[in-house]
């Protein structure tokens, strides 16, 4: 039987070896690419660029982050991404009630419920100031009115619907 040889050293391996990324080293020869910890048999790492790199650095360096709380995503964890930014299951909730909701619009970058969206950025009663309940008037000044009579809070309504 041929001798194994270190992938780093090129020496014999006598004794306790580790197998990864397709070569076979000495257990303190399999070092993080940054930082120079060992990575041996009971420590896991991830493979970047071809080189191994320690679980603590990789997150540090080149992991992405979460759009939310700007914190490491884990190698192979689950993620939503949206409006091409990743963030943690937990952490994508509406940017107005932060609540999580299944779905979304996203408003420069951040995501937002229906109804908060609606409240927010959507049209409202230029008398009132109320959002729209989908019953409205166009005027002639390109504003809209409340049409519906559950909206006693717009005076101008009120005047309109007597005549």
């Amino acid at each position: 039987m041929a001798a194994v040889l270190g992938a780093r050293c090129h020496t014999r391996i006598d004794g306790r070896y580790v197998s990864a990324l397709g070569k076979t080293w000495h257990p303190h020869h399999l070092t993080c690419q940054l930082c120079g910890a060992e990575l041996g048999s009971d420590t896991k790492f991830v493979v970047h660029n071809g080189a191994a790199c320690c679980e603590k650095c990789h997150s540090e360096r080149f992991a992405e982050r979460c759009a939310a709380c700007q914190q490491a995503l884990d190698p192979g964890a689950q993620f939503v991404r949206a409006g091409g930014k990743p963030y943690h299951g937990a952490c994508f909730k509406c940017a107005g009630c932060a609540k999580r909701r299944d779905r979304h619009v996203l408003h420069d970058g951040r995501p937002f419920c229906s109804a908060c969206h609606q409240a927010k950025f959507g049209p409202k009663c230029v008398r009132c100031g109320g959002v729209f309940d989908g019953q409205s008037i166009q005027m002639k000044n390109g504003g809209k009115v409340h049409t519906s009579r559950r909206f006693r809070t717009c005076d101008f309504i009120d005047r309109v619907l007597r005549r």
